[in-house]
């Protein structure tokens, strides 16, 4: 009695009738809806020529991509150093409107601290960017150190201190309302010459009274 097998099943014997017996079950399956095989054919020698024209042009090296990437990254680290105190500035404003226009305690030491950070850091600028030159030169390579070529946060420090130019005229607008400021002409009486009259006028009439 002969062995029936069904299609999708595979009978155990040996390598070469096993593969002939495959390649015969797979010609009897139809293909799927929608597969055409001068389609597949195309897609695949145009992917292949795609992929030997990537091969042919040139990749960058991945110290260069390396580079650019830190570059990039140093950049990005010094504006978000630069805009920092330009964010700072509704906090402060909200904690000075907060302290009250009376010249007290509390009031003077926000503003005498808003105003100390904003001249010092302006002062200290180099040093805020220090680390970001530093490690450029560390990272720099052989041959641009040998170029020449070195990035300037020239223009972040510029942005950095015009914010901390904002934080130091918030604290002198809350000096001004609290009248620390000597921006009156009462604050400079003394300093003042006291004007002469060209002419003075007496209207007594003591002698009258005496006649």
């Amino acid at each position: 009695m002969a062995t029936s097998y069904n299609r999708w099943q595979m009978p155990s014997a040996s390598e070469a009738s096993t593969s002939r017996q495959v390649s015969s079950i797979s010609s009897k399956i139809p293909d799927p809806p929608g597969y055409s095989p001068n389609v597949y054919a195309s897609s695949s020698s145009s992917v292949s020529k795609s992929s030997k024209k990537s091969d042919k042009t040139v990749s960058p090296t991945p110290k260069a991509s390396c580079n650019r990437s830190l570059t990039a990254l140093r950049q990005q680290k010094a504006w978000d150093l630069a805009i920092a105190p330009a964010k700072q500035v509704p906090m402060q404003g909200f904690m000075v409107y907060m302290s009250g226009g009376g010249v007290q305690i509390f009031s003077l030491m926000i503003v005498g601290q808003l105003i100390k950070n904003a001249i010092g850091s302006i002062l200290g600028v180099n040093d805020t960017f220090k680390h970001l030159e530093q490690s450029q030169d560390t990272q720099t390579g052989s041959e641009e150190a040998a170029a020449g070529v070195k990035e300037d946060f020239t223009l972040q420090k510029i942005v950095h201190c015009l914010a901390q130019c904002l934080l130091l005229a918030l604290g002198l607008y809350k000096c001004h309302s609290m009248g620390l400021l000597p921006t009156h002409d009462s604050d400079w009486l003394a300093f003042k010459r006291q004007k002469v009259p060209l002419e003075i006028s007496d209207t007594s009439l003591g002698g009258w009274w005496q006649e």
